[in-house]
């Protein structure tokens, strides 16, 4: 009889422990369809009032004042002119001036006169004919149109006598300047021989213009720096692979399911309808016309009021600790992802000259399908010449508000929803779907129109860069808020 080594003990059956918060999944096919059909419907809707918005603007339903842009165009030629650059060299600048209104029309052909002499200018206002049977335009619009076309023709006309005409009447001149801001003076000024007013206005014109110049030297820097930044960050990300790293800050372990494009879907529609109901509340009082600063109130305080949907991952079961860890609010060496937002910022100037490209081409195609539409801009340049109230609520909503709010609900919750579910197709294919994606949604919701989607998308794509590469939201914001920094500050000096 052999003896045979005794069976190994039975290790004692324990119960298995509860999955955790970060293994449970919290979805199901109806919750993602329900997170991207509310999506879909916002940003389907903001588009579709934006294209309305431009065809009206297109037909010449923006009113009678030229917009910023017009002018600072103006002004611009005549500060080259008055440094004796060539006709030849503006004719591009001249070309992109598309005339929808009759004051655009009377606007370029003050230029012309500028430019070309007084025959060409003429010439042009004899081209300009008034419909006052159109729908667009009332009978009160139709005589400020005629009264107008009179008093350039009459300024014109003198300029051409080389006789200086006598001095408008003031309530003549108001209205001039009025309707043709900057053109209309400028005209004026010459037309009576006022000197002064001539060479105050075109020094204006050529500080406009190395004012100009110096934002050009800056982002021809951040270009280089950019370019620079964005090699290291993509050499480091190889180093990592290379050691059998994912090139990734953000920790995609939590199984959140449908519950970040649910919080994303809700926040556009609270943000979208704060925003609507502010500006209605505000239209009903007389502070919207003796205290337009309260507009600006309202937004900012419509775009913190809309955070209060990121209480939807905590209703569907993600603690505190977790949704500030997923979205990259967790605790952080502030100084060092603040150093690291200035990179990502610099980062962003190569990728906007490819989203610049692609906007022109954009842009050609629309013009070509459409007609001439106005040109890409937003809303708060009109405002750019308000009250210092005013102005420091600009920045404010422009570089601290829409930093936060923007950043937490693009690049914190969107695009952590997007990588995740993308996560089985490997870091790159993962990595441009969700930098994709959410970008292409961040550029849709603005107000610039469909043509700037791709230089707002560049921008966007480069903060992706910058929460995948720091896993924190901190260098995101940062960069956003030094971009809208520098642009506010731009349309400032010259618009406002």
């Amino acid at each position: 009889m052999s003896l045979s080594p005794p069976p190994p003990p039975v290790p004692p059956v324990t119960p298995s422990a509860p999955p955790t918060r970060e293994q449970i999944t919290y979805s199901s096919s109806l919750t993602h369809f329900f997170g991207w059909f509310l999506t879909v419907l916002v940003v389907s809707t903001v588009c579709l009032l934006t294209l309305v918005g431009s065809h009206v603007a297109a037909k010449g339903g923006g009113g009678q004042s030229l917009n910023a842009e017009y002018m600072l165009t103006g002004e611009l030629i005549i500060g080259l002119k008055h440094l004796g650059v060539e006709e030849a060299l503006l004719q591009p600048q001249m070309a992109g001036l598309v005339t929808q209104t009759p004051a655009q029309s009377m606007a370029k052909a003050i230029l012309l006169e500028q430019i070309r002499g007084p025959e060409a200018g003429i010439q042009a206002l004899e081209s300009i004919t008034l419909d006052p049977a159109s729908s667009s335009v009332d009978s009160d619009s139709a005589q400020d149109q005629q009264r107008l076309l009179e008093l350039v023709n009459s300024l014109m006309f003198a300029q051409a006598s080389g006789a200086p005409c006598k001095p408008l009447e003031p309530e003549a001149s108001e209205f001039l300047a009025a309707q043709l801001p900057f053109y209309g003076p400028f005209l004026e000024a010459q037309a009576t021989g006022d000197t002064e007013s001539v060479e105050s206005m075109t020094a204006a014109s050529v500080r406009l213009l190395f004012t100009l110049f110096a934002f050009v030297l800056w982002y021809v820097f951040a270009f280089l720096a950019g370019l620079i930044g964005l090699i290291l960050i993509v050499i480091l990300a190889l180093k990592r692979a290379g050691h059998g790293a994912v090139p990734t800050g953000i920790d995609l372990r939590a199984r959140t399911g449908s519950v970040y494009i649910e919080t994303f879907g809700f926040w556009l529609l609270a943000f979208f309808g704060l925003s609507f109901l502010a500006e209605y509340v505000f239209s009903l009082t007389d502070w919207n016309q003796s205290v337009p600063e309260l507009n600006l109130v309202g937004s900012m305080i419509a775009m913190f009021a809309s955070l209060c949907t990121l209480y939807w991952p905590r209703l569907r079961g993600i603690d505190s600790p977790g949704l500030f860890t997923q979205l990259g609010l967790a605790r952080v060496n502030l100084i060092k992802e603040m150093l690291c937002g200035v990179l990502i910022y610099a980062t962003a100037i190569p990728l906007l000259v490819i989203g610049l490209g692609l906007s022109a081409l954009l842009g050609w195609i629309i013009d070509s399908i459409f007609g001439a539409q106005p040109a890409p801009s937003h809303p708060v340049t009109d405002m750019l010449a308000g009250s210092t109230v005013n102005l420091v609520l600009i920045y404010l909503l422009a570089c601290v508000a829409a930093p936060i709010v923007e950043e937490i609900m693009f690049r914190g919750v969107l695009y952590r929803y997007l990588r995740e579910v993308s996560r089985f197709t490997g870091f790159i294919v993962s990595f441009s779907f969700a930098a994709l994606v959410s970008s292409l949604i961040f550029a849709a919701i603005h107000p610039q129109g469909i043509s700037f989607i791709p230089v707002l998308g560049a921008l966007a794509v480069a903060f992706c860069i910058g929460r995948e590469w720091r896993g924190s939201l901190i260098a995101p914001i940062v960069a956003h808020g030094i971009n809208n920094l520098v642009t506010v500050t731009l349309g400032m000096l010259l618009l406002g």
